[in-house]
């Protein structure tokens, strides 16, 4: 089953809300390295984790996007996903799922994005 975090992404007072955005990425601060090394190959050795973007305060979602968070004791890094698209100025929401059954923490987000017109 898989586990779902949502995020919405937060003011930045690089791209004032409410404005068109171009989002150029998001980077993930979340424990890697927490695959299992003697688990399933390899949902379980080197975990993924899907990323989706709303762009209508979350009525509509994109198909997701995996990203590997990295193999066991490999730490080094973010977890980062480029080219987005653009946003309205409802602006963004994030939803990450997990399904592999390997705890991490997830601990916050940055997107990186210029301001349209």
């Amino acid at each position: 089953m898989a586990r779902s975090r949502g995020l919405s992404a937060r003011q930045s007072s690089t791209l004032p809300f409410p404005n068109a955005v171009r989002i150029n990425a998001i980077e993930l601060y979340l424990t890697k390295g927490a695959s299992d090394a003697t688990g399933h190959d390899p949902d379980e050795t080197n975990v993924e984790i899907a990323i989706s973007i709303s762009r209508n305060g979350g009525q509509d979602w994109s198909n997701p996007r995996n990203v590997k968070i990295g193999r066991q004791a490999i730490t080094n890094g973010r977890v980062r996903a480029s080219i987005w698209g653009q946003a309205e100025v409802q602006g963004v929401r994030w939803r990450f799922e997990e399904s592999a059954g390997v705890d991490f923490a997830f601990m916050g987000a940055d997107m990186l994005g210029d301001k349209l017109r």
